[in-house]
């Protein structure tokens, strides 16, 4: 959504601010059509959408109120535009603003080099300026002319550079060299006095707990950074005269290296989804020990994992014993093996039943499959959809009769016109077609989405027109016994037979 023209996004307010406070504040420039307020209860603040019906008074609104003290917070007040918001090569980052200058100020100066979007000065915690901010040009030639000449302002000069997002800045300092496993006993002297023989140390410190004592880690910072390359190289992995191991490498802030392990971790899924394999329908009395016997054969395993559930209700009684769910992901040592064994193993057989082996995916990727698959299955309420070429009803209409009238006793029906046409399946022993995984880590309406799409799918060749409101029935049922349905579909169709049986007493009484 690019935003609409007119709107406003208001950030840092304060957690309890209200929109009649917002309403009353933003009111005296224009007409207000809406406002949004949304609390972020773990930043403890608020932020709000507020849509003018005039553009005109939004900018005015922007310009006026931007950067001013509300309930102790200074509050950021920009247009609500994704697109204005993608600029990044028009904005710039300001240094040495004075310290009783205001955002209204900080435009003021630099409007004369272009349209601002949007500006920001930056405070601390007790609302006292740090004497630098940020500002947005809609224009990225605005912001080459305010980069290149600096302004001067009551004998303090103030400069402009350009902002370099997070992601993309440079690694900080390599003179720095992160130290750790070392004792308690060890000293800052000691530190010193080893590393010091690959260059001159500058400075170095042991990190302490607030009672002081050590944590047994700390940095050390070169003149050089070839002296911290040194230091790594030469005593990362070694063991010291101590008995101790050295852990040694470039230090890198708390952003930095949280970029660093998201890479790696990326690096890994992809590696993961090349050499592990999901297969579905296997036993679950088997162990995993036989489970790689029987897999060996069609490449090397690296690892093998069954997966289980707990806390499930057996006769209302919830228990904490681990219960296999028929699903194993199969790590192989190989990714060509592992795409062999996804050929080769389609049509394997274990203890006559057929299994499902498709590639493994990370659960981001899953949640992504099923919103997809739930988005492409929806249909609204009470119409008669075409897919696939197929008429069908919508499974999760809603009957205006209650699940508890299918818990009675089962009864015998005078009326031919429907008890002929009732349809009868024989008994069936094997589980419902399920995709337990995807349920799993689905929330609650996707859950009910899940079951009723599984349950539709399960009845639709055998109950045709009446299968949306007999799905609808079931679906009223608690999950934990639509789950036990699942497990056999003797169970399903015989459930699905009664409710048949109740919606046709239903509309006979209604004919």
């Amino acid at each position: 959504m690019d935003g609409i023209l007119g709107q406003l996004l208001v950030s840092d307010l304060a957690y309890d601010i209200s929109e009649r406070e917002l309403y009353n504040l933003f009111l005296p420039y224009g007409r207000i059509e809406k406002i949004s307020l949304n609390r972020k209860k773990e930043k403890n603040l608020s932020s709000a959408i507020i849509t003018y019906s005039d553009e005109n008074c939004a900018k005015m609104a922007r310009l006026e109120l931007n950067g001013i003290m509300l309930k102790s917070k200074h509050i950021l007040v920009i247009p609500y535009s994704a697109a204005l918001q993608k600029i990044q090569k028009a904005n710039i980052f300001v240094k040495n603003i004075p310290k009783d200058f205001t955002t209204k100020d900080l435009e003021a100066w630099f409007s004369k080099y272009g349209e601002i979007v949007s500006s920001k000065i930056c405070y601390n915690a007790n609302g006292q300026p740090l004497g630098y901010g940020f500002i947005q040009f809609t224009l990225k030639d605005a912001a080459d002319k305010a980069v290149q000449a600096p302004i001067v302002v009551k004998d303090t000069i103030i400069t402009a550079e350009r902002f370099i997002p997070k992601q993309d800045r440079a690694i900080s300092s390599k003179n720095n060299v992160y130290v750790r496993g070392f004792n308690e006993a060890f000293s800052e002297e000691s530190l010193e006095a080893i590393f010091s023989e690959y260059g001159k140390v500058t400075s170095k410190i042991i990190c302490k707990d607030p009672d002081g004592n050590s944590k047994c880690f700390g940095f050390v910072c070169f003149e050089h950074s070839k002296s911290a390359e040194q230091a790594v190289q030469a005593l990362h992995g070694k063991t010291n005269e101590l008995g101790f191991e050295w852990f040694v490498c470039q230090a890198v802030n708390k952003f930095e290296r949280s970029l660093m392990i998201k890479r790696e971790l990326a690096e890994k899924r992809e590696d993961w989804k090349k050499r592990n394999l999901c297969l579905k329908g296997i036993p679950t009395g088997l162990t995993e020990e036989q489970l790689k016997e029987i897999l060996r054969e069609y490449g090397e395993i690296e690892s093998l994992k069954i997966a289980t559930i707990d806390n499930y209700r057996v006769d209302d009684i919830v228990t904490l014993e681990k219960k296999p769910t028929g699903t194993v992901l199969v790590c192989f040592k190989d990714k060509k093996e592992a795409e062999k064994a996804l050929n080769r193993l389609q049509h394997l057989k274990i203890n006559n039943l057929e299994i499902k082996v498709f590639k493994w995916k990370p659960r981001a990727e899953l949640i992504q499959s099923i919103k997809k698959h739930k988005n492409t299955q929806k249909m609204p309420p009470e119409q008669i959809l075409k897919q696939n070429g197929q008429r069908f009803f919508n499974p999760w209409i809603q009957p205006k009769f209650s699940y508890r009238q299918l818990a009675r006793p089962r009864q015998i029906y005078q009326n031919q016109k429907y008890t002929q046409d009732t349809p009868q399946r024989s008994p069936e022993c094997e589980p419902v077609n399920f995709n337990y995984e995807f349920y799993q880590i689905s929330d609650g309406p996707t859950r009910k989405q899940i079951l009723g799409e599984t349950i539709y799918t399960e009845i639709l060749p055998h109950f045709k027109e009446f299968t949306g409101k007999v799905t609808g029935m079931i679906l009223e049922m608690p999950e934990t016994e639509l789950l036990g349905l699942l497990k056999e579909k003797r169970l399903l169709n015989s459930k699905a037979n009664e409710a048949l049986e109740v919606l046709k007493e239903h509309l006979g009484r209604h004919n």
